[in-house]
């Protein structure tokens, strides 16, 4: 990583600096929002990599590494 961009977050972020870099090692999460106005898109997906978001209607988690939604024509 660039230096000058370690040093200003750093100083931007203080005691979570720590956190911020080991999060960017983690694997990222992937999500979609499902059109409410189609009715049956849930019975095309596969469930067993998709999960409910908990808190955002219409949202939902997927496995990104098993079932990479969007590379599939």
């Amino acid at each position: 990583m660039n230096e000058l961009f370690i040093k200003r977050m750093k100083e931007l972020l203080k005691n979570d600096f720590d956190a911020f870099i080991n999060s960017l090692n983690e694997n990222e999460v992937k999500g979609f929002y499902l059109n409410p106005l189609k009715k049956d898109v849930l019975n095309h997906l596969n469930h067993q990599y998709i999960e409910k978001h908990p808190y955002v209607d219409g949202g939902y988690y997927f496995d990104y590494l098993h079932y990479p939604l969007g590379k599939s024509p």
